[in-house]
């Protein structure tokens, strides 16, 4: 087993990593070795869903790591060493959140259809496609794994809407982040 996994899963205090932690800029590892995955994902899906989240990346749980979760109609679904391998032209904008960025929303523009391949969490390679609200979720987890965050995204003024909001998240004063 992966030792990030056994320290991550024998902390009594799993919490999910806050904006601007370093961890969510990074660019995770491919998972090489499946060995414990599963049980991860058991524990990082209890704490989704005590945050009320319908997507969970690792880096956002302080593993550096290539894999999410996500919930969609009450079936979660594990994607491992994730690669997108398309995404139709045609864009939606729909208001996002995040589980590292609590209690800020703002509207994001993603490709509406994307076919996506990944490892299972026996490493059976699939794919599949999303459209969608599906294909939004599945795009914000895998931003994650590039470290990319969703207000990495925003358009000017969308940025400008929650700049206050976001600055709430440095304790020093005098912030130029996002």
């Amino acid at each position: 087993m992966i030792p990030d996994f056994e320290n991550w899963l024998s902390n009594p205090h799993k919490e999910i990593l806050l904006y601007p932690n370093e961890i969510l800029r990074t660019p995770a590892k491919p998972i090489i070795d499946f060995e414990g995955l599963e049980l991860v994902c058991q524990e990082m899906s209890k704490l989704m869903h005590t945050k009320r989240g319908v997507g969970l990346a690792a880096p956002q749980i302080g593993l550096p790591y290539q894999f999410f979760l996500i919930k969609l109609k009450d079936k979660e679904k594990v994607f491992v060493n994730p690669q997108i391998e398309y995404k139709k032209n045609r864009e939606t904008t729909q208001l996002e959140g995040c589980l590292s960025l609590p209690n800020i929303w703002a509207n994001v523009t993603r490709p509406k259809t994307i076919k996506i391949k990944y490892q299972d969490l026996e490493g059976n390679w699939q794919k599949t496609g999303y459209d969608g609200l599906a294909s939004r979720i599945v795009q914000h987890e895998f931003s994650h794994l590039q470290g990319i965050l969703f207000i990495d995204l925003l358009s000017p003024d969308e940025l400008e809407k929650i700049k206050s909001a976001l600055e709430k998240f440095f304790p020093e004063k005098n912030s130029n982040q996002p």
